[in-house]
Parts: C-alpha cells; structure tokens; sequence
C-alpha cells in the first residue's frame, strides 16, 4: 500500500533567512501521514485477528458468522481506543494466534501419527513425515503456518475419513464379540453410517473422529474388565509366573497400548479373553478354599 508522505519544515538560517529546501544536500526526513499510520496498524490487527479467527472455524469452535462478528466488534474497538491501548489488545492477539497455531499444529500431527501406526508404517516413515510437517512449519511467518496447518489438516482428515469403512468394521465386530444381539450391533451401526453419510461435506471429519473414538473406547473398557478378572486369577494362584506361558499384567497393558489398529486390539481382546475364560471354572473350585495373595 502506497504511503503520503509530508515534509518536514526545515527551518535553517541562512544570512538571516530560510534556505530553501532544494538547496539542503543530503537525505531528507519525512513524517508519515497519520491517517495512514492510523490504516497501517489496524491492517496488521486485522491480518492476525483473520488468524484467529480462521483457526477457530477450522477446529469448530465457532460459525464462520459467529467469528465474523466478533472480528467487527474487536477491529471497531481497536481503532476507537489509543495507541497505548492498541498495542496492548494486538499484542493479546498476536499470542492467542501463536498459541492456537501450535495448538492446531502439534493436534492434527499427532492424529496423523496415530493414523499411519493404524496402518502399521514404520517408526522410521512416521518419525520422517514428522519431520517433514515440523520443517515446513517452524520458523516461519504466521501467515505461511496458517497454510501448512490447513494443508496438515486436510492431509490428516483424509486419511482419516478413507478408514471410516474399517471403523464401521471393527466396531462392529467388537459388539458382536460381546454377545450382543444381531439387531443391536446391526442398529448401532447403521446409526454411525447414516450419521457420516449425511452429514454436510464439513462436518464429515468431526463425526469421523467420534466414530473412530467409539470404535477405539469400546474395546478399551473391555480390556481393562477382563485385565481385572485375569488379576483375579493371579491372586488365587490359578495363573502364576512359574507357570508354562505366564504373561503379566503390565505386559498385557502395555501390548495394548502399543496397538492402534482397532482390529488389532479386538485379538488381543479375544486372547486375553480365551485365557480369562479357560480358567473361570478354576477359580469357581477355588473360591472358598484358596487365601487371597496379600499382593493383589
């Protein structure tokens, strides 16, 4: 954007008189305009309130309406305050945009992480193209980071909704697993189907991300039950660790907590299950004879 400049009056004596200003050797200094200084700094508030502003939309916090109106009502405050008061509101700004730029960041790599060890990529591979965002990202002006959170973003939430059939699967498979009847699991997911499926092309990632969740919790509580009744059985010595093919707790937990893929989890769920249940009728003997170990 061009500037207006005024001169400065310079007044040099010479002979008793002004020296005109064309005779003055040298560089001359010029005040801005204030109006434009005034313009100026309510453009660089206005570039990172757009920040913000955009990064909330995104992360659906808030309506693209809803941000619109909150920026009128900020820049409309910014330009009837002074300058003081200016400086202090933009630099606010300028922290909450950097905060939410690493926020956004450091949230859509991680879901990226997650979802190439669901399709069982290499440690070398992942810990490359984490590489590879966090190069392009750092050290960077605002504006170019804004772009490559879009750009993460939109990398992350289509890997993400192309394995919306193998949640729909597993979750499926899951409910089943728990004796749940045919017409419930076959109810609960036609809801999630008919949820994605209508949903607007926008909102498509975040009922994406609510089915992946489900279809990871599910499993999750369930292990943590049968985790529980294979400690029962530890501490009435019906599996002990000096016995053939002992697995321990931690190690069970942390297996576990190595597996991303859904299905993987679902296995390891039903070998954690086939030991439990092989041994229910062990401790149904046991039960009123066997002192509890003081351990458990």
């Amino acid at each position: 954007m061009a500037r207006e400049f005024e001169p400065v009056r310079l007044k040099v004596r010479r002979n008793g008189g002004l020296r005109p200003i064309s005779e003055i050797q040298g560089p001359v200094c010029f005040i801005p305009d204030r109006e434009q200084k005034a313009r100026d700094n309510a453009d660089r508030f206005r570039a990172d309130l757009d920040i913000v502003g955009e990064l909330l939309v995104l992360s659906g916090t808030k309506t693209a309406e809803q941000v619109k109106k909150e920026k009128e009502e900020a820049l409309r405050q910014f330009e009837g305050s002074d300058r003081p008061e200016q400086v202090k509101n933009h630099g606010v700004i300028i922290e909450l945009a950097e905060f939410k730029l690493s926020q956004r960041f450091d949230s859509h790599l991680s879901l990226l992480e997650s979802l190439l060890k669901e399709e069982s990529r290499t440690t070398d591979e992942i810990e490359d193209t984490k590489r590879t965002w966090k190069g392009l990202f750092q050290n960077q002006p605002r504006r170019e980071r804004l772009g490559v959170v879009k750009y993460l973003q939109s990398e992350a939430e289509g890997l993400l909704m192309q394995r919306v059939p193998l949640y729909i699967h597993s979750l499926g498979e899951f409910l089943t697993d728990t004796g749940k009847s045919d017409v419930l699991v076959e109810g609960e997911v036609a809801v999630w189907e008919k949820r994605y499926e209508e949903a607007p092309e926008e909102s498509k990632p975040f009922v994406a991300k609510a089915l992946r969740e489900r279809a990871k919790r599910a499993p999750g509580t369930e292990f943590n039950n049968l985790l529980l009744d294979y400690r029962i059985l530890i501490a009435f010595r019906i599996i002990s660790p000096d016995k053939r093919g002992y697995i321990a707790p931690e190690d069970w937990l942390n297996k576990s907590r190595e597996i991303e893929n859904p299905d993987q989890q679902i296995d390891l769920i039903r070998a954690l299950r086939y030991v439990v249940s092989k041994n229910e009728n062990k401790l149904r003997m046991k039960l009123v004879s066997v002192p509890i170990e003081s351990s458990f």
